[in-house]
């Protein structure tokens, strides 16, 4: 007898957390936000899901900002041209054409009584880089059932050379950090930081005052420079 007690007693203990899943429900609105990181040994089990780059081209365009520039204007614009040899590196090339006026800082220089004038130093005019591109992390957000963003999370290694008035080159190597938004298959925005070590000439080398004679550009002496710089970027993958 006490056995069949404790069978009919199991029984409905299993029923009624058979009907407690039953009737279980969650709205779409409740489903939409969860989340989950999947654990995969392959990542290419992600990457398929969504967007495949092996052989595919991609053009951007960015708008740069040197945080730390003292002497020139700190805005730049730069386009980027890639090929995507596997869903996880691409190659390119990237051109960047610098301002080559002076900003604020100088300008107060110039009409202090140091009476510094920059404009007689060299002044850089373009940059031209070849870069190497490797995914870090890929992902997607889920902002509604039917609107899905593919996001990466990637490392820009670039090594190139340094346009000056004087028409001289001089070398400078870039690595940045980007996160980038596929608003499609072919559009995607980029948000990055990257930071520098390039050689350029030290504009304060010489007398450079506006009273005295205006020195040679070539005579100005050469330093190594760390910069940092915040971009935003347009691009397209075909």
């Amino acid at each position: 007898m006490k056995n069949k007690f404790t069978l009919f007693a199991l029984f409905i203990v299993l029923n009624q957390t058979n009907l407690a899943f039953a009737e279980s429900s969650y709205s779409q609105d409740d489903l939409r936000f969860d989340t989950a990181t999947p654990i995969v040994d392959y990542p290419e089990t992600i990457l398929n899901k969504k967007i495949n780059f092996t052989q595919k081209i991609d053009i951007s365009m960015y708008r740069i900002n040197l945080t730390d520039e003292l002497f020139y204007n700190n805005t730049s614009y730069a386009i980027k041209a890639g090929y995507h040899y596997t869903d996880f590196f691409s190659a390119g090339i990237i051109f960047q054409n610098l301002s080559q006026q002076l900003n604020e800082y100088s300008e107060i220089f110039k009409n202090s009584n140091g009476q510094l004038d920059f404009s007689r130093a060299p002044v850089p005019e373009r940059s031209y880089f070849l870069y190497l591109e490797q995914l870090y992390f890929y992902g997607k957000i889920s902002l509604k059932p039917n609107l899905v963003l593919t996001n990466n999370f990637l490392g820009r290694y670039s090594l190139g050379i340094m346009q000056y008035s004087t028409k001289d080159f001089l070398p400078q190597f870039n690595y940045s950090l980007g996160f980038q938004t596929y608003v499609s298959k072919y559009l995607f925005f980029e948000l990055g930081y990257g930071i520098s070590i390039q050689q350029v000439y030290n504009p304060v080398s010489l007398n450079i005052r506006s009273t005295q004679p205006v020195p040679e550009k070539t005579s100005f002496s050469k330093k190594i420079q760390f910069s940092q710089n915040l971009n935003i970027g347009l691009g397209f993958l075909f």
